[in-house]
């Protein structure tokens, strides 16, 4: 963040300060971590567990998706692609 975005915010920017970082910050930010991986990986293997897999190969399986899994896949594929 350049220090232009300081005063918008109404952050004072630190003059020189160090930045330390404790074991709480830490952890939070692991547990985090660990958590979005969790969401963002079980949610499609769930998904694909619960899914017939030979409902692919024939031609009428297209479309036959129930609507709310499709919202699911596409609010987790936008939610995955705005944290990037």
């Amino acid at each position: 963040m350049s220090a232009g975005f300081f005063p918008v915010l109404g952050v004072k920017p630190l003059a020189g300060q160090p930045v330390m970082l404790d074991g709480a910050t830490m952890a939070f930010t692991i547990g985090v971590t660990v958590c979005c991986g969790l969401l963002f990986g079980l949610a499609p293997a769930i998904q694909s567990v619960r899914s017939d897999p030979t409902a692919g190969f024939g031609a009428v399986s297209r479309g036959t998706s129930a609507h709310g899994q499709v919202r699911l896949r596409g609010a987790l594929h936008r939610t995955s692609t705005a944290t990037v």
